[in-house]
């Protein structure tokens, strides 16, 4: 399986696309600004989308290009055919940002600008980015009379100019263009059966009346659905894609295309899907290293496309950036983009499906994690859970949990985290006996980002075991015990003040106690000079006891 998350095809409006009207307010001078009066006047509109923290923005507003193509073309000039509007895209920014006293922004974006800057209400902000399709700061669109759009990017008042006169080199109009621009519905299923929502988009200068949304497996079709309905430009309308039988396939291409459409790289994405049956679940022990291919091990899936946006597959053995595994050499990995996640976003991989079925007693998910924070004195609180589901996804329950100074790993880092000893990982052997005997029970880590840094999965084991390595495990989730083997100190990470710590051999005798203070949500115990073999560390905190197995070397 590949790895890729969900966007539309485009990046900025196509020239030739209708600029929608909008009426703002100038904060330098206070007067109204409405878009298509401007237009209707037979004036060529220079738009300028940035952002006052911008600074290629910053650097483009001091090069004066678009005063120069104001003062020289603009009101009370002998031309008299253009206007100039800069409006910011950012909902958080103020006037002071704007003037230059805030705390968002270059400098003072208002002094001497002879043209209307625009910083609009944040209820204005998102619906006028949508319109415009802003990808990036600065976009420089012109718009002709005519209402077409084309984008000129950072180019001199001549340059600019020139797209207006001696002969204008408006774009022709784009009168059909449909794309789809949000997806929603779960990307697995048990039963090859599968519903999508999807969000279509009318681009075009027509009003769009019906369209085909079709499922296909490289050119074969696979499913398809007609809507009809009635958008006008820039209109949205919802839509769904049942689709049935759909066992074989990796991925699927989702297309929306209409009869005349003149844009057709926007028509489609793609999307990774996984069937979890009973026939194809993986057998015990089953043990995922990441390191047999290049992308995305196969039984790896996401729940829907905010998971697709939030995990990747990096390959830190035959990438440009070598990546430490636990055990020192080059490995690869998944990683949990909470780097780039807003805080709030959620996602969850699936790890597979599994037959559960053994005679054991326990059963375990191991794994090993890497992550850093970013922030340094208020550290970010992005949060792993592990869940299970014996009903294939329909209802998910938790067996573990870490967040934030427990989840992570080692120092935080304001650069993109990626492992480079294995120091920087931590195992984790978590208690899944509760889906014990299921011929296709589903283990999924999900993730909710605090816009920290990145997390890294790997060495994904589920095995059985006669002997239970935790115990207590929902409250035992909050505490990890390093190095484990150990041979002198144990360490115990997550205990926020006191606790009690007692060694128990396999015969049930306490071996050694200790109460201990933690000193940044750590505390130890000594272990020297004990005998070799299997222990069990039982943690006491405010009554409540959370066991974890440990082995002691010499």
């Amino acid at each position: 399986m590949a790895i890729a998350g969900f966007a539309s095809a485009h990046a900025q409006l196509s020239d030739g696309c209708k600029a929608n009207d909008f009426t703002f307010t100038a904060l330098n001078g206070g007067q109204t600004i409405n878009l298509y009066s401007m237009l209707d006047s037979g004036k060529y509109v220079f738009l300028d989308v940035s952002a006052t923290w911008c600074g290629p923005c910053w650097n483009y507003h001091n090069s004066n290009a678009l005063d120069d193509l104001f003062t020289q073309h603009g009101p009370g000039t002998t031309s008299n055919d253009v206007r100039v509007i800069w409006v910011d895209g950012d909902a958080a920014t103020t006037d002071a940002d704007m003037n230059g006293t805030g705390t968002n922004t270059q400098g003072n974006w208002i002094s001497g600008t002879p043209f209307p800057m625009c910083n609009p209400a944040a209820a204005l902000v998102n619906p006028f980015n949508n319109d415009y399709e802003i990808g990036y700061f600065p976009t420089i669109y012109m718009i002709c009379p005519d209402r077409t759009i084309k984008e000129v990017g950072q180019l001199t008042a001549a340059q600019l100019y020139a797209q207006v006169s001696p002969t204008a080199s408006c774009p022709p109009k784009i009168n059909v263009d449909v794309t789809p621009t949000d997806i929603s519905g779960k990307l697995f299923s048990c039963t090859g059966a599968f519903t999508l929502n999807l969000t279509i988009k009318n681009r075009g200068f027509n009003t769009l009346t019906s369209a085909t949304i079709n499922a296909k497996n490289g050119a074969t079709v696979v499913g398809s659905q007609a809507w009809s309905g009635s958008l006008a430009t820039y209109q949205t309308a919802n839509a769904t894609l049942n689709l049935t039988g759909v066992t074989n396939y990796d991925s699927l291409v989702i297309e929306v295309v209409a009869t005349g459409d003149q844009i057709t790289t926007n028509n489609s994405f793609t999307v990774y899907i996984d069937n979890y049956t009973n026939a194809n679940a993986l057998t015990l022990p089953n043990n995922e290293n990441m390191d047999s291919g290049n992308m995305m091990p196969s039984k790896l899936g996401f729940e829907n496309i905010d998971a697709m946006n939030m995990f990747g597959f990096y390959d830190g053995i035959n990438g440009t950036t070598k990546m430490k595994g636990a055990a020192g050499a080059d490995t690869k990995g998944v990683f949990v983009n909470f780097y780039n996640a807003p805080a709030g976003t959620v996602g969850t991989l699936i790890f597979g499906n599994y037959n559960t079925t053994t005679t054991s007693p326990y059963l375990y998910l191991d794994m090993d994690v890497a992550y850093a924070q970013y922030t340094a004195s208020s550290p970010e609180d992005d949060k792993l859970e592990i869940m299970v589901s014996t009903d294939c996804g329909t209802s998910w329950t938790q067996k573990w949990m870490k967040s934030g100074n427990n989840l992570k790993t080692t120092a935080p880092t304001t650069s993109g985290f990626i492992p480079s000893s294995a120091s920087q990982w931590m195992h984790h052997n978590i208690d899944i006996s509760s889906i014990k005997n299921n011929p296709s029970a589903l283990i999924a880590v999900k993730a909710t980002s605090d816009y920290g840094n990145y997390a890294w999965l790997d060495n994904i084991k589920v095995s059985a075991s006669a002997i239970p390595s935790s115990i207590n495990e929902v409250f035992g989730s909050a505490f990890d015990v390093y190095p484990n083997p150990a041979s002198t100190i144990l360490n115990v990470r997550g205990i926020e003040n006191k606790a009690t710590l007692n060694l128990v051999d396999v015969m049930g005798r306490t071996i050694r106690t200790a109460t201990v203070t933690s000193v940044n949500n750590e505390a130890q115990i000594n272990v020297a000079g004990l005998d070799k073999g299997t222990y069990f560390l039982k943690i006491t905190v405010d009554g409540q006891t959370a066991t974890k197995s440990v082995v002691i070397t010499d």
